[in-house]
Parts: C-alpha cells; sequence; structure tokens
C-alpha cells in the first residue's frame, strides 16, 4: 500500500455549486488564526456572477437573512442582450435599478426589479460583507436578478420570501405580477440553450497572513465559463435577429 494522503481542512467553506478559490491552511496554528479572521470579518472577498437583467449601477444590498444582518456589495462589469429591446420575452428585473425599497444606490427592501424592456444577463463582481447561507444567490434574487443557472432562488423567490415577512407592498405586487417577479418563462426557455452549472465563482481574497501578517492578496482570472456563456447568448442573439429580420 502506497502513503496514506492527509488532506489539509480548508479555512472556510463555498456553497455546493460555487466554484473558485478556497483557502487552505498547513497548519493547526493557521488554522485557527485565519479562522479567527473570517469569523471577525477581516477577509475581503469578491466573487464573479452572471445574473438575469441588467444592471448598469452598482450599490449595497442589505437585507436581512434569516433574522440576521446581511450585507453585499455589487459592481456590474458588463452585460449582454438576449435579444433586441421591446421582444417578447420582457419581465425578467432588466430596468437601470429595478423596483424596491432604495435609497440611493443602498437596496433595503425585499420586493423585486421593476420588468424590463428585453430579456439580457449582466456579469457582477460581488463582494459579501456578511457570510449568511447562501447569502448572494438570495440576496440577487430578492433584487429580481437571480443567478444564471441556480435551481433555488429563481422565479417567484423575491416574491415568497417578502410575503413571508408579511410586505403589504410585496402581496400587492405579487398578486399584480400573477404570482411571480421575474418571467419564469423567458429563463426557463433560454436556459436549455445555455451552459449548465450555477454561475457564481469565489475569484479574490484579501488578508493578512495568519502566521507573518503580511498583506495577502490572492485571485483568480474571470472563470472560462463565463465567455462561454456570454458566446451561447451571442448565439441566441444572432438567432433571434435572423427570425425577426432586424
Amino acid at each position: 500500500m502506497g502513503p496514506r494522503l492527509r488532506l489539509k481542512p480548508p479555512v472556510h467553506r463555498l456553497d455546493g455549486p460555487t466554484g473558485g478559490l478556497v483557502l487552505v491552511a498547513k497548519t493547526r496554528a493557521a488554522l485557527r488564526l485565519a479562522s479567527a479572521a473570517f469569523a471577525a470579518r477581516e477577509v475581503r472577498k469578491r466573487y464573479r456572477a452572471v445574473v438575469w437583467g441588467r444592471l448598469a449601477a452598482g450599490g449595497v444590498v442589505d437585507i436581512p437573512l434569516d433574522g440576521k444582518p446581511a450585507s453585499t456589495g455589487y459592481s456590474p462589469l458588463r452585460w449582454h442582450p438576449m435579444e433586441p429591446s421591446g421582444g417578447r420575452d420582457a419581465g425578467v428585473g432588466t430596468g437601470e435599478r429595478g423596483a424596491g425599497s432604495l435609497e440611493g444606490n443602498r437596496w433595503t427592501g425585499t420586493r423585486g426589479a421593476a420588468p424590463g424592456s428585453a430579456l439580457a444577463v449582466t456579469v457582477l463582481d460581488l463582494a459579501p460583507v456578511t457570510g449568511r447561507t447562501h447569502q448572494l444567490r438570495r440576496h440577487l434574487a430578492l433584487m429580481g436578478h437571480p443567478i444564471v443557472g441556480d435551481p433555488k432562488y429563481t422565479s417567484g423567490y423575491a416574491a415568497q420570501r417578502a410575503l413571508a415577512l408579511g410586505d403589504p407592498a410585496a402581496e400587492e405586487g405579487w398578486r399584480a405580477g400573477g404570482g411571480q417577479t421575474v418571467a419564469p418563462g423567458a429563463i426557463a426557455g433560454a436556459t436549455p440553450h445555455l451552459p449548465t452549472g450555477l454561475h457564481l465563482w469565489s475569484v479574490g481574497l484579501g488578508l493578512r497572513h495568519p502566521i507573518t501578517s503580511e498583506p495577502l492578496t490572492l485571485q483568480l482570472d474571470e472563470p472560462p465559463e463565463v465567455a462561454a456563456l456570454l458566446e451561447a447568448l451571442q448565439r441566441m442573439h444572432e438567432r433571434w435577429r435572423l427570425l425577426h429580420g432586424i
């Protein structure tokens, strides 16, 4: 028998479907100190995501999750249309900012974004301040911009959560919108033509070395899956134009 492999313990965890950067400790002392840095929110985390709809401006989402404060910064990098403006698949939260309780660029409400003019996706840079369960996935869904490929927090999630919190305005919007805050038909129709999997990745960590205290900046390039998704969207966009003679 060969030598037994001893796996090093990870300092933090990612959701099962989330890919990307994970920090691993080589010693017990490093594990203890690095874990304490994560618990004290001394580690800067960056994620890359592709979401449904167009977001043209960055901001902060401050929506409690599971009764605890939760905060996520977001910054749009680029967006890509799936069909020309005014297409039939409108209504997936493609507004410049969307609806909800918004002060400046800080979201504090629980309603989804208003219907937009055309189906699109936006590539986002995300900076979570807190680390609640599924925080990024839930916050983006609550804004009306769920992550592409998310099997759980997509159609109707924002409205369902708002109703659970007893938000009268959300209930009114839920009934007026037929029970959905995003257009499930549009998402369902596009999804089979796109690469599979949750389009969310950990791409950056900033912290002090647990032993030497030297600043560390760890980062990954944008995952190739982003380019693959945008190429698939471009093909869909071109087919749409051909079908409609545009």
